[in-house]
């Protein structure tokens, strides 16, 4: 059976029989035809949806180096209107938006993209709390390291 590797997240196409043994330890070996089944034979595509200007170039940054495609979206109308041009894999929505609730739309998009991971992020415990309490089970607290969303994306 044919067999692509997986190294924190970014396929490598060409894999040799002999890799290094201490390579060994961060490749986990899936067949071609269970990647196929579950959608991911492209790159990761990510929504954020963040005011903060900052926080969208960091993430943008990211995502960039780890092969992911990417929509950076400052407000509630942007992030609607690039779900309604676009298909995600994962969103990133900041709870404090200028032009809405950013758990409300976290909510609003995993209702109608039950395959979307949807993922709230604030500064503001109590937004986390209320996060939770509305079914989003994927939180991060700001200021947060970038390890930490690619930890949440491989579990997702």
């Amino acid at each position: 059976r044919q067999q692509i590797a997986f190294l924190h997240g970014i396929h490598l196409t060409s894999v040799g029989r002999r890799l290094k043994q201490s390579i060994w330890q961060y490749v986990k070996l899936v067949p071609i035809d269970s990647i196929r089944r579950l959608g991911h034979t492209s790159p990761m595509k990510v929504l954020v949806v963040d005011d903060q200007e900052g926080m969208r170039r960091m993430l943008a940054r990211a995502a960039a180096s780890w092969g992911w495609q990417g929509e950076f979206c400052a407000s509630v109308a942007e992030a609607r209107a690039a779900l309604r041009a676009d298909r995600f894999d994962l969103a990133l929505c900041d709870a404090d938006l200028p032009d809405g609730d950013g758990v409300a739309l976290a909510a609003e998009l995993r209702a109608a993209n039950p395959g979307l991971a949807v993922v709230v992020m604030s500064g503001d415990a109590d937004n986390l709390d209320r996060a939770g309490r509305q079914g989003l089970p994927s939180l991060l607290q700001k200021p947060f390291e970038l390890a930490a969303v690619r930890a949440l994306a491989a579990g997702l």
